[in-house]
């Protein structure tokens, strides 16, 4: 059949003359390539505002992530606390203590004396405080 001029579609399932499949293959081709370019426009459409919080993120100041833990030395003995929490805060503590090299304890007691000073009791945690 090819030397007839005629090859076989598929899509068709039958013989047909050459130059018609090479033209519906270009025809498929452009539209594949039409539809490539409008999906090309509308993820750039849905980038742009993205990189424009990106870079006016990056213009602020930095924010409260960034900053180092404070580290506070309280004056009297150590003793022992057991509490229990739930799982999910047992695990970000855990973490959190790996992740930032600080142990557990001074961890709680950042927690603690921040809460107590937020809280009304300011002029109390300074006593115990060591400079």
């Amino acid at each position: 059949m090819k030397s007839k001029g005629y090859e076989w579609d598929s899509t068709e399932r039958n013989y047909v003359k050459g130059s018609s499949v090479q033209q519906k293959a270009m025809q498929q081709s452009n539209e594949s390539s039409e539809q490539a370019e409008v999906g090309v426009d509308d993820a750039l459409k849905n980038i742009l505002p993205l990189l424009k919080r990106l870079q006016s993120a990056e213009c602020q100041p930095a924010t409260s992530e960034s900053k180092s833990i404070p580290r506070y030395q309280v004056q009297g003995m150590y003793g022992t606390k057991a509490m229990r929490m739930a799982n999910v805060l047992d695990e970000l503590a855990r973490r959190f203590s790996q992740e930032r090299n600080i142990s557990q304890r001074e961890m709680f007691e950042v927690a603690l004396i921040e809460f107590f000073q937020r809280y009304g009791y300011r002029d109390e945690v300074e006593k115990y405080l060591l400079e």
